[in-house]
């Protein structure tokens, strides 16, 4: 039986095969190593503090976080295929609702942030805002 922590990413992890954009993904907590010159993705949860939104030991809780999709593409050619790549990923996210196992998380707007050079990469991240009421 799954949790409810493990169906939030599981939720917005099922979004993005079901946006299949073409690439590699890099799922957090598993290993993955990259083809030098092809592009990937990667992604990572990064949830917030949980908060009760109603008074009472039975009330109504938030969770929410970021879900980031980090696009990896090769140097030497620009930044346009990180930017076409962020693009389709915020488009799909964006306000979007996802569901496992009965648990619905709402989808924010996405935000790209600048692309980074780190080595043989053009590394742009893709923050998703989250929560899910219950």
């Amino acid at each position: 039986m799954t949790t409810l922590l493990q169906d939030i990413p599981g939720a917005l992890a099922a979004k993005l095969q079901a946006l299949a954009l073409g690439y590699a993904v890099a799922w957090e907590g598993t290993g993955y190593t990259p083809v030098i010159g092809t592009a990937f993705l990667a992604t990572k949860n990064l949830p917030s503090a949980t908060n009760p939104i109603s008074i009472g030991a039975a009330g109504t809780v938030r969770y929410s976080g970021i879900y980031q999709i980090s696009v990896y593409t090769p140097t030497g050619k620009g930044v346009g295929l990180a930017d076409s790549i962020a693009s389709a990923i915020a488009d799909g996210y964006s306000r979007a609702l996802v569901s496992q196992n009965g648990h619905a998380v709402q989808c924010g707007i996405p935000h790209a942030a600048p692309a980074i050079v780190q080595g043989d990469w053009i590394h742009k991240p893709v923050s998703i805002p989250y929560y899910l009421t219950i």
